[in-house]
């Protein structure tokens, strides 16, 4: 059974330039709350289809993942399917403004079998508050206001 985390991040920027950064995954890094590299594979432009590959370092294990663009719809909604092996992540992002600001909407469905799919159930609600508020401050050394 997924496991569901959905988290909001409001950042000092017009939604256009935030959606710019979000959606572009090689950017990624410069808000990542992990060391991380993200480089495209087969080139073409960003859109549905468009695909990724990462290596990051995550709560101490070195992680190999793809991705795969799953919607963009600028300057609002964008999703990607992050895989693992036989593991894979949702990541859905909404964008709009309030007040001046742009808010960002994240849910990511964690499709992850066995035991560290349990293990994501206990961690994730414990340690989501903490790498949500790292986020926020890193999206907000990216746009100061």
């Amino acid at each position: 059974m997924p496991y569901v985390n959905r988290s909001s991040f409001t950042v000092n920027a017009p939604p256009e330039e935030a959606f710019a950064l979000i959606s572009d995954l090689t950017r990624s890094p410069e808000w990542a709350t992990n060391p991380l590299t993200v480089e495209v594979v087969g080139g073409g432009p960003l859109g549905v289809g468009a695909r990724y590959r990462s290596e990051a370092k995550f709560m101490g294990k070195d992680v190999h993942a793809e991705q795969e663009v799953t919607a963009y719809e600028p300057p609002t909604h964008f999703a990607f399917t992050n895989t693992e092996g036989r593991e894979r992540y949702l990541h859905d992002f909404t964008v709009h403004e309030q007040s001046g600001k742009a808010v960002i909407e994240r849910t990511i469905t964690f499709l992850v079998p066995g035991f560290r799919g349990l293990g994501i159930r206990v961690a994730v609600p414990f340690l989501s508050k903490k790498f949500d508020r790292q986020a926020t401050e890193k999206l907000n050394e990216v746009f100061p206001g």
